[in-house]
């Protein structure tokens, strides 16, 4: 983890006094932003921790002007689980309406994706299933009705189509609205995957397209035929020609369809993407990572695999970035882009469940937190900006929940499986406020002095460990001096004087920022945490 404030920031806290300090302060330190964990916000589920909650969505369903969230539930077994549709009340409080708002679902649903399909002004979903898909149809006042949609049939030889359990027939990954023919309103792909070692093959990808009134046909042909893993799509105009291509993301080998302009979809994977190509990949994402103007290529890879980054060259070709991710090798869920600390570029937010056991059996991981440089680069800023629980996520969303005009983040949550030798069930989804430094001070002040406090007070005294004494009474003196310092600086605060605050923290960065003058009293990884605290502690005051 880096312990560089920026700015010149190690050499600045030599020389800074009660006078001069109001000056020099930089005013947001790199990254000033942290996550408020806001769970109890959201409408209670009694059921978390027997299912698995596979995406979060906000829309406005109910058209008041503020995000509410869909929340689509399965399990690892055949019985499927209600979604949930909750209704924010403006400033971020979620009220469970499901009962009253959403049909139920045939079967275990795993993505949901909002658009206006029948242009009457209000937001439709499309919910995918493990077997029958559902079109939702909005009133208007966010209370949904399922409208009749086309659905899979077995594939293969006439002798093939026996009596199957609909979840064996398509088994439905994703399903997202595009206006793939570009006529202006709002079509459906649907990607299918089979993950049973037994039974048929599953089904082939799919396309409907749209009449404009919310009627939807099944359109042979658009994209190549192919019976295979489909995990989704990231979808946008990879060449620049004004229409809508798709990225099919694929559990073995990602493809890229190029549209011909009317939704008629060639496979160009080989000239398009350059680079490894043969992952288990979850999720992808497009957006501009070097600022050039065009769509780059983001990948999520489950199965202990590297993430990846594709640099578009501007002509749809996408070449691998090596290097342009940190080196995690990780079981990756979701990809999302979104500018987070405000400097204009897209950063990263990656969701993990980490090591794959058996069956729904996931050891759990921390989901991520990747800072673009500007170029398309980044580097790991999850702590101290982000929750590091060790949880199973299975999806993210981002969007403003309580109108304060900065994004906040959804995160969907396996309850796993209650097993010996895993960790318990947990599958509570969470909610977590955005909190930029230099719009909420004191939120982060608190949230860091209260972290760095904690951290002194694990600091291991014994020689070899936390601190660089080979005493243990000296480290232990040393220990006392950082908490009492950290301690002075939150009094200062409180009592409104932030000039004094900094002074007491700039003491507590000379002990750990790895200049040899004074010595370092902490080391390692703990002098890392405690600096990169008191570095966005000091770039709120």
């Amino acid at each position: 983890m880096s312990t560089d404030c920026g700015n010149g920031f190690a050499w600045r806290v030599l020389i800074l006094n009660a006078i001069v300090l109001s000056s020099i302060i930089l005013a947001s330190a790199p990254g000033g932003f942290i996550f408020v964990d806001a769970t109890s916000q959201l409408a209670a589920d009694p059921a978390a921790d027997a299912k698995d909650t596979l995406d979060v969505e906000f829309a406005d369903v109910d058209g008041d002007g503020d995000l509410d969230l869909f929340a689509v539930d399965g399990s690892a077994s055949a019985a499927p689980f209600p979604n949930r549709l909750l209704i924010n009340d403006g400033s971020g409080n979620f009220t469970d309406e499901s009962a009253a708002r959403i049909p139920g679902a045939p079967a275990n649903s795993t993505e949901v994706d909002f658009a206006d399909v029948d242009g009457d002004g209000d937001l439709d979903a499309i919910v995918a299933n493990l077997g029958p898909n559902q079109l939702l149809i909005n009133d208007g006042n966010g209370f949904f009705t399922e409208a009749p949609l086309p659905q899979a049939t077995p594939p293969g030889p006439p002798g093939f189509a026996v009596p199957f359990p609909p979840f064996f027939v398509e088994v439905s990954a994703e399903a997202l609205f595009a206006d793939l023919d570009g006529d202006g309103d709002q079509d459906i792909i649907i990607a299918n995957e089979n993950p049973f070692p037994f039974g048929p093959p599953g089904d082939a990808n799919r396309v409907l397209i749209n009449d404009g009134t919310g009627t939807f046909t099944e359109a042979f042909g658009r994209i190549p035929f192919a019976i295979d893993q489909g995990a989704g799509y990231s979808i946008g105009d990879i060449d620049g020609d004004g229409d809508l291509d798709l990225v099919q993301i694929d559990i073995g080998a990602n493809n890229v369809l190029i549209n011909n302009g009317v939704g008629f979809f060639t496979d160009e994977t080989a000239a398009r993407l350059v680079g490894g190509n043969t992952f288990s990949s979850r999720k992808g994402a497009l957006g501009d990572l070097d600022g050039d103007g065009d769509l780059d290529l983001v990948v999520g890879n489950s199965r202990n695999e590297q993430n990846q980054v594709f640099v578009n060259d501007g002509f749809g070709v996408f070449t691998e970035a090596g290097g342009a991710l940190p080196p995690r090798l990780d079981t990756t869920t979701d990809v999302d882009l979104v500018d987070l600390d405000n400097d204009g570029d897209l950063d990263i937010y990656v969701t993990n469940v980490g090591d794959f056991v058996f069956n729904h059996g996931f050891l759990g991981d921390s989901n991520r937190i990747l800072l673009n440089d500007g170029s398309g680069f980044f580097v790991d800023a999850t702590f101290p900006r982000g929750d590091e629980r060790a949880g199973r996520s299975t999806n993210a969303e981002f969007g403003d929940v309580d109108g304060d005009g900065f994004v906040d983040l959804a995160i969907a949550n396996s309850g796993g499986v209650d097993m010996p030798g895993l960790p318990p069930p947990d599958g509570a989804d969470r909610l977590y406020l955005l909190r930029p430094c230099d719009t909420y001070g004191s939120i982060c002040v608190d949230t860091m002095l209260a972290g760095a406090a904690a951290d002194i007070a694990a600091l291991d005294t014994t020689p070899g460990t936390d601190m660089s004494a080979s005493n243990a009474n000296a480290n232990a003196a040393h220990k006392n001096v950082l908490a009492s310092r950290v301690a002075q600086a939150g009094s200062a605060y409180a009592s409104g004087n932030s000039a004094q605050a900094a002074a007491k923290l700039a003491q507590v960065s000379k002990r750990t920022d790895g200049d040899s003058s004074p010595p370092d009293w902490v080391i390692s990884s703990a002098a890392a945490r405690i600096y990169e605290q008191i570095c966005i502690a000091l770039g709120a005051l």
